[in-house]
């Protein structure tokens, strides 16, 4: 707002009068009741005081002539007001000697993009009343605008990411998708009794977490990236992406090299990146170097089924749905059993469907296995309930060595049996695969016959 200081009539016969002098500065601040300039009419001479206080802008000058009714002051609530109408008198100035209006202006190149984006005009540009233009301006500008208008919506930074990563998402990668029906009740149980023991609530996102990173060695295609057309190049750890919105916008933070952790490690960890989430305490580091994701869908019990979008420079994204119920037949009699409808989208320019579907098969009987759930190492020599033989022979170390990689426990004795360590079929041939390579032959049946070291060696022996 401001007031502007008029001439006006001062005697019946003047039509005109003379500025004989300002009693103050242009841009000063002058008070309600303030003279601020000697005016002169033909029968006398007088001081105008000012209606309203605020910061002065003088258009007449020292013995200018004047008429009735000429605005010779405006008087500005604020500096900030002055300020804009200094910036738009000049450009508008410029203007009319044909002098392109944003020539004028310094604009910053992410204010332009906006500009472009939003139809920003001269005038929308001028009413902001500076000479510099960044962006943060132009977002006050739409934000005015829209208040104004009031149908549209700012959308958020962090949504704005977002859109861009789907966006390249969908335009580059060919997806694939499956859905896989898990029966998952048995190993809630499981994960409730860890909670209870642990004092920290575990449960499938932290246990699913775990287990896919435990298959990056089995499934390499999953965990890494393609550098061109032809060639990917796997990951030597499985970093594992997880979504997480809690009212701030989505992150995907990555829990890195998560094979080596324990089911309590990731608890911990996902607690810490709900904390930085809520707080929006992220940092470049927690978000990077993720070569595999998950996207939890299972905020609201009546989600059963999402189609999650591939991370850019990742080949797949598992979704994890909420929980629901069954009834199911079961040795005559009806029960209520529980299932999770675990999806997978996957890059078809790396993935084809039989191996999805392969991919997926090995999670659900990790999942419906409960024998393989555990919350740290200690909890796999109470299960096995034996005392630990340490590998003797260079054979021995060596089918140890084989185990631990895979089974990805540091200490494995000679009497363990491979099931109750959490191994299972398909664990069991890569084994054997490995095995191979190191020269000695274990046929899959000989295996689940003799699932310990001690057992292994001596058939081995007998080759």
């Amino acid at each position: 707002m401001m007031f502007e200081v008029r001439i006006e009539r001062y005697n019946v016969s003047d039509e005109t009068c003379e500025i004989v002098e300002w009693l103050c500065e242009n841009g000063q601040l002058v008070e309600k009741g303030d003279e601020i300039v000697v005016i002169e009419t033909s029968k006398a001479s007088m001081n105008l005081e000012t209606e309203e206080s605020g910061v002065i802008y003088r258009f007449a000058n020292k013995n200018e002539t004047c008429h009735i009714a000429d605005v010779i002051a405006r008087i500005f609530n604020s500096e900030e007001e002055h300020q804009k109408f200094l910036v738009s008198s000049t450009i508008e100035t410029l203007s009319q000697q044909e002098v392109p209006i944003m020539a004028l202006m310094t604009i910053t190149n992410k204010a332009q993009k906006l500009i472009d984006a939003h139809n920003i005009t001269e005038k929308d540009l001028v009413s902001i009343g500076k000479n510099v233009i960044k962006a943060s301006d132009i977002k006050n500008l739409i934000e005015s605008r829209d208040h104004q208008n009031n149908n549209v919506i700012i959308i958020s930074k962090q949504q704005l990411k977002v859109a861009k990563t789907v966006t390249i998402s969908r335009q580059t990668i060919p997806w694939g998708f499956l859905i896989m029906k898990v029966r998952c009740d048995i190993v809630l149980n499981k994960l409730y009794q860890i909670s209870e023991e642990q004092k920290i609530k575990v449960g499938l996102l932290e246990y699913l977490v775990k287990i896919c990173a435990e298959l990056r060695s089995q499934f390499p295609l999953f965990f890494g990236k393609l550098q061109d057309e032809s060639t990917f190049l796997p990951a030597s750890e499985a970093n594992i992406g997880v979504t997480l919105d809690v009212g701030k916008g989505l992150f995907i933070p990555v829990i890195k090299n998560a094979e080596s952790l324990t089911l309590t490690d990731i608890t911990k960890k996902l607690v810490d990146y709900e904390y930085k989430a809520f707080c929006n305490e992220f940092n470049e580091e927690d978000l990077m170097e993720g070569n595999f994701s998950i996207s939890l869908m299972n905020i609201n019990h009546d989600i059963i089924m999402s189609i999650p979008v591939i991370v850019p420079f990742q080949t797949g994204m598992l979704s994890l749905p909420a929980v629901y119920e069954e009834l199911v037949m079961h040795n005559g009699e009806i029960t209520v059993q529980k299932f999770i409808n675990l999806g997978l989208a996957y890059d078809h320019r790396v993935i084809n469907g039989r191996n999805a579907t392969e991919f997926c098969e090995v999670l659900k009987t990790r999942i419906e296995s409960p024998e393989n759930v555990r919350s740290s190492e200690s909890d796999i020599r109470l299960q096995l309930e034996m005392p630990y033989v340490p590998p003797q022979t260079e054979r021995e170390k060596l089918i140890a060595s084989i185990w631990q990689e895979v089974l990805k426990i540091e200490q494995i004795g000679l009497n363990d049996n491979f099931f109750k360590l959490g191994g299972n079929s398909f664990m069991s041939l890569t084994i054997i695969s490995k095995l191979k390579k190191q020269g000695i032959k274990i046929f899959p049946a000989q295996f689940l016959q003799n699932p310990t070291i001690a057992s292994l060696t001596k058939i081995a022996e007998t080759q």
